[in-house]
């Protein structure tokens, strides 16, 4: 069976993605890229999956989805959020993986949940979140790493620092928002 969610788990808290949302956009027609061996292994490390939690799966190998996110020093975080079994037997036939890989606006609007262990708030000021920040605070935050145009009353034209363009609405922007502090707070206590 399918889960529905996966959720990567640091120090620092839990960020839950969609799997539904981000198949939808994955099987837009994009064509899924080849990952090396190196890479793969790299992934599944980084994620403690082994080829012990393989199952013994025959047929073709499906692609995976792969995710990037911007790190607050520069550096790009990556993750693999679907396809952790086949990314195994990709390795063990040692040929390439292939993924699709959603943008970090696409991957935005995958995440359904980003929860913060209490010792490591995304505000240390106040030392926990007790209130939802307003809507200013929220453009304010992703204007801190984002080039970000209103284009109409509740829908903005956000680009990335790597060039990544896409209109979103609230929601999206919220979720932005919680992935910027997630990844400054991330970077903070490495």
């Amino acid at each position: 069976m399918h889960d529905p969610v996966y959720s990567i788990t640091t120090a620092d808290g839990t960020m839950t993605y969609d799997l539904t949302r981000a198949q939808q956009l994955a099987h837009d027609g994009r064509a899924p890229v080849l990952i090396s061996e190196t890479f793969t292994a790299g992934l599944l490390t980084a994620h403690s999956i082994d080829g012990e939690d393989a199952p013994c799966a025959t047929g073709p190998i499906r692609p995976g989805i792969l995710v990037r996110g911007h790190i607050a020093d520069g550096r790009i975080q990556v993750s693999l959020i679907d396809g952790h079994a086949d990314a195994v037997r990709a390795l063990i036939q040692a040929q390439p993986f292939p993924v699709y890989e959603l943008t970090l606006v696409e991957a935005l609007t995958c995440i359904a949940l980003v929860s913060w262990v209490p010792s490591n708030p995304p505000h240390p000021a106040d030392g926990a979140i007790t209130t939802t920040p307003s809507l200013d605070a929220v453009l304010a935050r992703v204007r801190t790493t984002h080039r970000v145009v209103e284009l109409a009353p509740g829908l903005w034209r956000v680009t990335a620092p790597d060039g990544d363009s896409s209109t979103v609405s609230v929601p999206t922007l919220f979720r932005l928002c919680a992935r910027i502090a997630w990844d400054a707070q991330h970077a903070a206590n490495r």
